[in-house]
């Protein structure tokens, strides 16, 4: 799905999330291929990018619960990435 010079050209993707780290030097994405009926998540992944050029630092693909929603990023004050989504009531 992800290559080295970014995603590839026939992926139809949806961003769902952007957080950027507190001194601005990274930017984390939550990014989902949707179903086309429900509209829910087949995949997602996190990715972690430089700010300023845009190169990707680190990738990882979200295990996906029945029911789950698309996953949210955020960073904490001290620059940890927290990633959450929704499955039904349930933050996980």
């Amino acid at each position: 799905m992800w290559s080295r010079g970014g995603l590839l050209a026939d992926a139809i993707l949806p961003t769902i999330a952007l957080s950027y780290e507190p001194g601005g030097r990274r930017l984390a994405v939550a990014v989902a291929k949707m179903s086309t009926g429900a509209g829910t998540p087949v995949a997602q992944w996190l990715l972690v990018l430089d700010a300023r050029t845009g190169r990707q630092l680190w990738q990882r693909r979200v295990p996906l619960r029945p029911d789950q929603q698309e996953a949210h990023v955020r960073f904490a004050p001290g620059g940890r990435l927290i990633t959450s989504a929704a499955d039904g009531e349930t933050v996980v």
